[in-house]
């Protein structure tokens, strides 16, 4: 008691605490976020503090040899880990920088520009092309494309239909739109690990349209190359669209 009423509080109050405290909530957010993401992430992770908490306790009972071999598996076990989840430490960087990377303005597209997105989904849909067709809002896409193809270019239907004429280089990507331009062709996105989410019945396009709505507000329209389908990936939800009118009613309400 005498202790604690004879702390600094000048000290704790301090740049180097402060600085120390602010470390410690980052890291404690980011690992919570990398627990959370999946049931994978949340066991290999308990397994972990298992051996970490079964080697302080061989250490504070005396058992030295014992010691040393769980050491030796709680170190190994950090890289294993690490290694297997480097996918979810990716996507955990991705969840804590979407909320900082919101553009101050947004700008969607004119009713010509919708009009024109949803014209060509139902052109590739009839003949079965697949396309992937990411519409930008508050969350800037720009580290995506800046790994892709830069277009530039106004949307139109007949442009939309030449770049995902299938195999030309840029039919497997996906298409950035912002405001009334395409700003790139041919990105690529991580894919969703969604377990609710159906892996036979569709591909890597959906998981890939799933996973990019996961970590931004944008929206993605898939146009499936086995069935013809149409589907639109928001906010972490795959929506298979019915006719034309359904599209036209999600892309209204996003785009106004």
């Amino acid at each position: 008691m005498n202790v604690m009423l004879s702390l600094d509080w000048k000290s704790l109050l301090s740049f180097k605490t402060l600085a120390i405290a602010y470390i410690i909530y980052v890291l404690s957010v980011f690992i919570l976020k990398i627990l959370f993401y999946s049931k994978r992430s949340l066991g290999l992770s308990f397994c972990l503090a298992v051996l970490l908490l079964v080697s302080f306790g061989l250490k504070s009972a005396g058992f030295e040899t014992m010691e040393k071999i769980f050491d030796f598996l709680g170190t190994w076990g950090v890289l294993i880990v690490v290694t297997i989840l480097n996918r979810d430490i990716r996507d955990a960087l991705e969840l804590m920088w979407a909320p900082s990377n919101k553009k101050s303005s947004i700008s969607m597209g004119t009713d010509k520009t919708k009009n024109n997105i949803i014209e060509a989904c139902i052109k590739l849909s009839s003949a079965k092309t697949g396309a992937l067709i990411t519409i930008e809002k508050h969350n800037t896409l720009e580290q995506y494309a800046s790994r892709a193809i830069d277009l530039d270019a106004i949307v139109t239907i007949e442009l939309l239909l030449q770049i995902f004429i299938t195999d030309t280089p840029l039919h497997d990507g996906a298409v950035i739109v912002r405001g009334d331009r395409i700003v790139c062709a041919g990105a690529y996105y991580n894919l969703s690990d969604n377990e609710h989410f159906s892996k036979t019945s569709t591909g890597s396009r959906h998981r890939a349209g799933l996973g990019i709505s996961e970590v931004t507000d944008s929206l993605t329209i898939i146009c499936s190359e086995e069935t013809g389908n149409i589907s639109i990936a928001f906010q972490g939800t795959l929506i298979h669209m019915n006719n034309r009118e359904h599209l036209q009613g999600y892309l209204d309400l996003f785009m106004r």
